[in-house]
């Protein structure tokens, strides 16, 4: 009885793994969609309203992971620190592949001429277009996958161990 709800419990926590990796996707997606987003003000503000890098941050409003990042950054700014070395140290965090993209766009937003600002934004805002819509796709093509996987993996310790 004992080995059977051990069992149970090792194939329960392999797929509950296959399912918190499909979730830290998620999670990624919708950073990353907020960082769009952000991208997308911050064009509109440089363009139509010639704003400075560091009034965008502070003006932008967010009710998502990105929240923190911005106090982080906007903390480092009011300290003395500059934009783009503020901007490093606040995204150097951020665990992910397009971490690149995400430092690349602080270093150069307010240090190019408006017109240059502007095609920085449209760049930014296509790469992380078509990251967010492979990322997507491979949601959408691999979440039952990666819980099946974690379930198979649990069995196959219980194989091992019973």
């Amino acid at each position: 009885m004992i080995k059977i709800i051990g069992s149970l419990i090792i194939i329960i926590s392999g797929a509950l793994i296959g399912k918190n990796l499909c979730n830290n996707i998620k999670n990624k997606i919708k950073f990353l969609e907020d960082f769009k987003k952000f991208v997308f003000y911050s064009k509109c503000e440089i363009e139509f309203k010639k704003t400075s890098p560091k009034n965008i941050t502070e003006n932008f409003e967010c009710d998502s992971v990105l929240k923190k990042f911005f106090k982080n950054l906007i903390y480092l700014i009011q300290n003395g620190e500059n934009f783009p070395g503020a901007w490093e140290k606040t995204f150097k965090i951020c665990k992910f592949d397009e971490n690149k993209i995400i430092l690349n766009f602080g270093k150069e937003l307010g240090s190019y001429n408006l017109e240059n600002q502007v095609e920085t934004c449209d760049l930014v805002l296509n790469n992380v277009s078509c990251i967010i819509k492979k990322l997507e796709k491979d949601i959408d093509k691999n979440e039952k996958l990666f819980t099946y996987l974690g379930a198979c993996f649990g069995i196959i310790i219980c194989i091992i161990f019973f």
